[in-house]
């Protein structure tokens, strides 16, 4: 059992059969599962708001960006819809590339959106996510779902109308979106 650095009472837990995370100091805990398959967890780690799980026989599973569970509330439960505030991120060059198909993949570059939505949409609503800065000035022209172009059809995959928790990547390039990127 591990607890979050960054929200008091947050605590993660591994099993023989899993993961599982507690809100309120361990008073009750539900399945942090994901896509991790059922394997015994032999520690875990919270990093820079990552959280690292070591498993017996499987290597690494890292949950990547973990604001998402210290914002969450009730409110946020209850709400139709909600948009979290992103965590602060750095970005990193990097030129190293391999084809090696054993290495895992890392998240995408820029900022992971998060947004949860608590009843469907209809698909013919539009929706879009605009960028601003701490002055409220727009530093990117909206992202939205109705596509016009190419690059709009790419955006368009990542604004999801489903019922649930999704997660947008914006590249944090000001002005433009770069199409030949992968999203």
């Amino acid at each position: 059992v591990r607890e979050d650095p960054d929200r008091k009472g947050l605590l993660y837990a591994g099993t023989e059969t899993g993961m599982f995370v507690s809100f309120n100091d361990g008073e009750s805990w539900q399945s942090l599962q994901l896509n991790l398959p059922e394997v015994p967890i032999t520690d875990l780690r919270v990093q820079r708001k990552d959280l690292v799980v070591s498993t017996q026989g499987r290597a690494l599973w890292i949950l990547d960006d973990l604001t998402p569970l210290h914002q969450l509330s009730d409110q946020i439960a209850e709400a139709d819809y909600y948009l979290y505030k992103p965590r602060n991120e750095f970005t990193e060059l990097s030129t190293s590339y391999t084809a090696d198909l054993t290495y895992g993949k890392n998240p995408p570059g820029g900022i992971q959106i998060h947004y949860v939505l608590n009843e469907e949409v209809n698909e013919d609503t539009p929706m879009s996510i605009e960028i601003v800065n701490a002055q409220n000035e727009v530093v990117h022209a909206e992202f939205t779902n109705q596509a016009k172009t190419k690059c709009d059809s790419l955006i368009k995959a990542q604004l999801v109308k489903k019922k649930g928790a999704h997660r947008f990547n914006w590249n944090m390039r000001i002005g433009q979106f770069d199409c030949l990127k992968e999203i």
